[in-house]
């Protein structure tokens, strides 16, 4: 008996853990352009069944890959949130817990709305953590229109507080 309730709270915590890991979209109160519209929601994979929208809202694969500078002091634990902008006139927000690390290369797959090619990127860092100074070397995303690859990041993000810096490919 007591190795079945071990196992049911074993699976209990594991389930909390999960349930704690999933990225929540946030809304950017300064959108620099007035051409792009945020889609109704942004999503990640698999479809929450209690998202209120059908698969279908959200059956386009965007990949990214993240790769943090080699350089000492490059990584961060700061909350980190792209935008995305779309050659379809959307972008989307996806937040990210501080995990990347200085040389790291960090990939996630998306199921979103289609948003086209995705032709430009904001970074925002919340300035937060130890050593918040963030210095990516490129983002790279593939999507249903083609690959985008972003390189010209000319100076390290939340190194000061909370910062924003855009680039396009």
């Amino acid at each position: 008996m007591k190795t079945f309730k071990a196992s049911i709270l074993s699976v209990a915590a594991t389930s909390l853990l999960f349930a704690n890991v999933s990225f929540a979209a946030e809304e950017i109160p300064n959108v620099d352009s007035n051409t792009y519209t945020a889609p109704s929601a942004v999503l990640s994979e698999p479809l929450p069944s209690d998202s209120g929208l059908s698969a279908q809202a959200a059956n386009y694969a965007y990949n990214f890959t993240i790769k943090t500078q080699e350089r000492e002091n490059a990584g961060t634990d700061s909350k980190i949130s792209i935008t995305f902008y779309g050659s379809n006139g959307t972008y989307l927000t996806q937040s990210f817990p501080g995990t990347f690390e200085q040389g790291d290369i960090d990939t996630m797959r998306l199921m979103l709305p289609n948003m086209g090619k995705i032709t430009k990127i904001t970074l925002r860092s919340d300035g937060s953590g130890y050593k918040p100074g963030w210095r990516p070397e490129y983002v790279t995303i593939d999507g249903p229109s083609g690959t985008s690859k972003f390189t010209n990041f000319t100076r390290s993000i939340g190194a000061g507080g909370a910062d924003a810096y855009t680039t396009t490919n």
